[in-house]
């Protein structure tokens, strides 16, 4: 109980100081859009952590839980698609906000290329559904975490991870959110790894076992796959990313490079949801994420799995 909210004072401190520190001669512009100016790395990093977030980390295990190995082809749309959004979606984004202005969200992209306030409206109803489930499904998976430590209930959970989410993006905006997710990519990443490296140590099942869980579907493995190369171009983040970066040459690099811990994280969290079916198949597929968590991690670091919500 203690190393928790040691851990979890540590974290919410770091990113208040760090958020306070970056906004303290912030312009409008910055708080917005970070200045449209950020380097590869910040972009990268950010990129990674806002992609391999608890959305990811639920519904990959979930769908590898569910579908066994049929969701690898969800991975290789990925790829491509990220890919193609790199070499092809990224220049055009940044360019048509150049010569619009400068865009700060998505609809005002859309309004651009089809100039219909129609389009635009409905645009702005997509992303706000969107945003508001990838939200939820990320408190809601966090508070079903440290709860399954019993350290905290679910609500106290769900409380403070809005306060701290809300909190530091109020005061210091999208630049501080870019420049923390460099931080924060980075325990994640390697929390992951953490993960992984233990559940692998404890597994004893054979690729052979894990790939006859479930039987390989050929519709399944074509719609993970569609859904894998379209799902790119429809989150809102990958705009306002294209907007702040510094170039058009820099976000090629970026997205392209993000691809990779990208895949590997989500390579993981696949063998994570296969091997777990074969552990403990009577699971619901919210519950398969956190149900290997506290089997492979210690308690004195669940703490620090708050950053991957």
């Amino acid at each position: 109980m203690d190393e928790l909210f040691l851990y979890l004072g540590i974290y919410i401190i770091v990113l208040f100081v760090m958020s306070w520190w970056i906004g303290r001669k912030e312009t409008e512009e910055g708080f917005l859009i970070a200045e449209r100016n950020r380097p590869w790395w910040q972009v990268a990093c950010s990129k990674y952590a806002i992609t391999i977030g608890a959305a990811w980390y639920v519904a990959y295990t979930a769908f590898a839980y569910e579908y066994g190995l049929n969701v690898l082809t969800l991975l290789i749309g990925l790829v491509f698609g990220y890919v193609f959004f790199a070499w092809w979606g990224a220049p055009r984004i940044k360019r048509y906000s150049e010569e619009g202005g400068g865009f700060y969200t998505m609809h005002e992209f859309v309004k651009k290329r089809t100039g219909s306030t129609h389009a635009e409206f409905l645009a702005n109803g997509v992303v706000l559904l969107y945003v508001t489930m990838f939200l939820f499904v990320g408190v809601v998976a966090g508070g079903t975490l440290l709860e399954s430590y019993g350290y905290v209930t679910y609500e106290q959970a769900v409380v403070l991870t809005l306060l701290v989410v809300t909190g530091y993006v109020l005061l210091a905006g999208f630049k501080a959110v870019i420049l923390t997710d460099v931080l924060q990519g980075t325990i994640m990443l390697g929390l992951l790894l953490a993960i992984v490296y233990s559940f692998v140590g404890q597994s004893t099942y054979s690729f052979a076992e894990i790939a006859e869980s479930r039987p390989i579907d050929a519709l399944t493995v074509a719609m993970f796959g569609i859904f894998g190369l379209i799902a790119t171009f429809a989150a809102p983040d990958r705009y306002q990313l294209s907007y702040a970066g510094k170039s058009k040459i820099t976000l090629q690099w970026v997205f392209a490079a993000a691809a990779v811990p990208v895949f590997l994280s989500a390579i993981a969290l696949v063998g994570i949801g296969t091997v777990m079916y074969l552990v403990n198949p009577g699971l619901e597929g919210a519950e398969v994420f956190p149900t290997a968590m506290t089997q492979v991690l210690s308690p004195e670091f669940a703490s620090l799995a708050i950053v991957m919500f």
